[in-house]
């Protein structure tokens, strides 16, 4: 059994609408930023990041099943989270 697939060209202004993917959209952003900046309150969720930061543990570029088993957070995950919250990036360990 074959399927045919068409082809459709799609103008540039039907996509100015369209959100998702990789990225995320003003409110994903918006609520994100409520969750892991100010949840419970703005001093609470600096206190947690203060404490998560204090357990960064550098990237891998290519997990083994041991650095998987590496207690703490990693960097990528701390800087995911100063950028949304502009905090202060701590310094590599």
């Amino acid at each position: 059994m074959s399927s045919i697939t068409t082809l459709e060209t799609v103008d540039v202004t039907a996509l100015a609408g369209v959100s998702g993917g990789r990225g995320q959209s003003r409110a994903q952003i918006s609520e994100r930023y409520k969750m892991e900046c100010l949840t419970p309150d703005a001093a609470t969720a600096r206190k947690q990041f203060d404490w998560m930061a204090a357990r960064m543990i550098p990237d891998k570029q290519h997990p083994t099943a041991q650095s998987l088993k590496t207690p703490g957070f990693m960097r990528r995950v701390v800087k995911s989270t100063a950028d949304l919250c502009h905090w202060p990036m701590p310094d590599a360990r």
